[in-house]
């Protein structure tokens, strides 16, 4: 009983933090969606703490590899490494077209100090199938870590953007925001 209370709460937690944006469902008629590879628009990079924005491209790969194939049943799922052989295929295309950090050194006295690292990241999700675009949405996170270690590498979790593109899909069906 204990289980299923806690298994409750912390779906409603999750519900609460991340919700899909108003728009409408669309049937998607294929048989299969191919994740292609994130791509980071390198113009638009922070020049400071370029590894940040690479890892935030790799982490988004990773998480939608493991987590889309779930959101799509009975689509079949094939991520970057294995484009689809047969049948008509939906394509997912991420781009990060924006990514900056920026930090705030606290008590710098000797100790080191904390550091403050603000992320913004501008990720656009496109969706196409049989050379339409069915999707063309544009996500904006900001986030915010508080650490005492100079480099803010593996402190930012990316979840944001990853549970925001899965709330798109549905099974077949395909989230387009208004």
């Amino acid at each position: 009983m204990r289980i299923t209370a806690v298994f409750f709460i912390s779906f409603a937690l999750f519900a609460c933090a991340y919700q899909p944006p108003q728009g409408k469902w669309i049937r998607l008629d294929a048989e299969s969606l191919y994740l292609e590879a994130v791509v980071l628009d390198k113009n638009t990079m922070s020049t400071n703490y370029k590894n940040v924005c690479v890892e935030a491209g790799e982490e988004i790969q990773k998480q939608l590899s493991e987590e889309l194939p779930a959101r799509v049943q009975p689509l079949q799922f094939y991520p970057a490494q294995t484009p689809p052989q047969e049948g008509p295929s939906a394509n997912i295309q991420i781009l990060i077209t924006d990514c900056k950090v920026d930090v705030e050194q606290w008590g710098a006295g000797g100790g080191g100090g904390a550091f403050t690292y603000y992320l913004d990241l501008d990720v656009k999700v496109l969706v196409s199938y049989k050379g339409s675009t069915l999707l063309s949405y544009n996500i904006k996170i900001s986030d915010q870590v508080d650490t005492d270690i100079p480099d803010p590498l593996f402190e930012f979790s990316f979840e944001e953007p990853v549970v925001r593109i899965l709330l798109l899909f549905d099974g077949r069906r395909l989230l387009v925001p208004d």
